[in-house]
């Protein structure tokens, strides 16, 4: 878990484009784990595009990405889904 320290851009007006690049002062990021070339690593999602897997595994974690975002009203984001 990771706080922001300097002041945030502010939100602009009504209307106006959304630039920032941070909205929250909080975030959660995880470590890289090593995998010394035992597996493949698999991308769900990006961070500028939404999954569109096509098996299983990849449905359900768009399916989860997907429930978080609506049931959260729209304040949690996960990006960059990726496993191994």
């Amino acid at each position: 878990m990771g706080t922001v320290v300097s002041e945030l851009d502010p939100a602009p007006a009504p209307g106006d484009e959304d630039s920032r690049t941070l909205l929250f002062d909080t975030f959660l990021a995880a470590p890289l784990l090593s995998t010394t070339g035992l597996y493949t690593e698999r991308k769900f999602s990006g961070n500028d595009g939404i999954g569109e897997n096509i098996d299983v595994v990849g449905r359900v974690i768009d399916a989860y990405a997907h429930h978080v975002l609506v049931d959260s009203g729209g304040t949690i984001l996960l990006t960059d889904l990726q496993g191994i």
